[in-house]
């Protein structure tokens, strides 16, 4: 393995964390702190861990832009995402899998 496989091997691993604590999130809640846990990190809150994980992620995608491996997306894509989530928001909201919250 080279180090171009390794920082792809940790980019994957990053997604599948961040999948994991949302997943955790939506089950218990997003302030709730898992009481399994080692004590040092027992008030942690799954909103926390979500943002300890989103901040691995962007930092390893920071190392593979440095590395030359993936380009920068461009704002214009960010952009163009954002869009597209919000037109199926409401497409689920028209068909009723998607509430307002009070």
């Amino acid at each position: 393995m080279n180090r171009k496989e390794h920082l792809l091997i940790v980019l994957s691993e990053e997604c599948s964390e961040v999948a994991k604590e949302v997943s955790k999130a939506l089950r218990f809640g997003l302030d709730d702190c898992n009481p399994n846990v080692i004590l040092a990190e027992a008030d942690i809150t799954n909103s926390e861990r979500i943002t300890k994980e989103v901040a691995d992620f962007i930092g390893i995608v920071e190392m593979l832009y440095d590395e030359g491996i993936i380009k920068r997306p461009m704002l214009y894509y960010i952009e163009e995402k954002k869009k597209k989530v919000e037109k199926y928001l409401k497409y689920a909201e028209t068909l009723g899998t998607l509430q307002h919250e009070p």
